[in-house]
């Protein structure tokens, strides 16, 4: 990559749906140019682009689970992961290397409805789980891209927290944002044909639904070869006023990309992009130091493959 290349990245960090003119002029190319450029990073790097859905607003709780499996055959665990991917609700499936190894997220409207929801991914599977995680997270704090270094990102940070606040959409809006979860960059033109809508219509509804603040930003799912790690960070005493302390610190932090709050086992958890696994001990080492008051312990995992990229309305 050069410089262009990463500026266009911080482009799409930025706004992922934004147009290849409107690219262009910030990055200082032709439109021809910006196209050609995103088409080369699609094959090595880009892998897609996603919206972040303010999910709270519209009634769902978004609902992490861990699952330690042991002695499940290969073909068992084909059968496993392709039933997680089908099911309603499922934001994210990964193979992880930890405590546990799987992770998955799903999207529910209340408890019933989630256990409704990990009874049919388990069931049948019971003999090969020895070990459940469950954790609510109830906010999330999503940082712009900062690894070039050499580049100032003017991203801004976004949050989605529970509210009691709840805004209703109908059956074409949740087609709206059902297709966007599978590409933000989506055809205006074909998801107006497959909706049975005009284009201005559609341009209509997105514009409404990012005015409601139902959808917030849209961002690049991006593949660096480096390593994607969670930090789950034990706390103690954290007054409000520490914790959003602690949030700015990590948000500071170049390879942190997102932190969550979270109800289980952890106060704060943390998404990283790391070189290696000695990045992450200086991270960590950095916190203890600063934070040793309130710091008690930590656990981690490391991504070793995503079965299904994040999908933000998966219904």
């Amino acid at each position: 990559m050069d410089l262009k290349d990463k500026r266009i990245l911080l482009e799409l960090d930025k706004n992922s749906r934004q147009s290849f003119s409107s690219i262009a002029k910030s990055v200082k190319l032709s439109k021809q140019a910006v196209r050609l450029r995103i088409q080369r990073l699609k094959k090595s790097i880009i892998e897609g682009y996603y919206p972040i859905i303010n999910f709270p607003i519209l009634g769902y709780t978004l609902y992490v689970v861990y699952l330690k499996v042991t002695r499940m055959p290969k073909n068992k665990e084909k059968i496993f992961i392709n039933r997680i991917n089908k099911t309603r609700g499922i934001v994210l499936n990964a193979s992880i290397f930890g405590e546990w190894n799987f992770n998955l997220a799903v999207l529910a409207k209340d408890s019933s409805d989630f256990e409704s929801i990990l009874n049919h991914i388990i069931g049948g599977f019971e003999e090969y789980i020895i070990k459940k995680t469950i954790m609510i997270e109830f906010e999330a704090h999503y940082f712009k891209f900062k690894l070039f270094k050499d580049i100032e990102n003017p991203t801004k940070i976004i949050i989605t927290r529970n509210t009691k606040k709840r805004v209703k959409i109908d059956s074409i809006d949740k087609i709206i944002l059902f297709e966007l979860s599978k590409n933000a960059r989506a055809n205006i033109n074909k998801m107006a044909e497959k909706i049975g809508l005009t284009s201005a219509a559609i341009i209509k509804r997105i514009k409404n639904l990012e005015n409601k603040k139902i959808i917030l930003g849209y961002k690049a799912q991006l593949n660096l070869g480096l390593l994607h790690a969670k930090v789950f960070l034990h706390l103690q005493k954290t007054t409000k006023e520490k914790e959003t302390e602690i949030i700015s610190y990590l948000s500071d932090i170049p390879e942190v990309i997102s932190v969550s709050k979270t109800f289980g086992d952890y106060e704060l958890e943390f998404r990283a992009i790391i070189k290696n696994i000695l990045d992450l001990q200086m991270i960590l080492e950095d916190f203890r130091d600063r934070y040793s008051k309130e710091f008690i312990d930590f656990s981690l995992i490391i991504f070793i493959k995503f079965h299904k990229v994040l999908s933000y309305f998966p219904f």
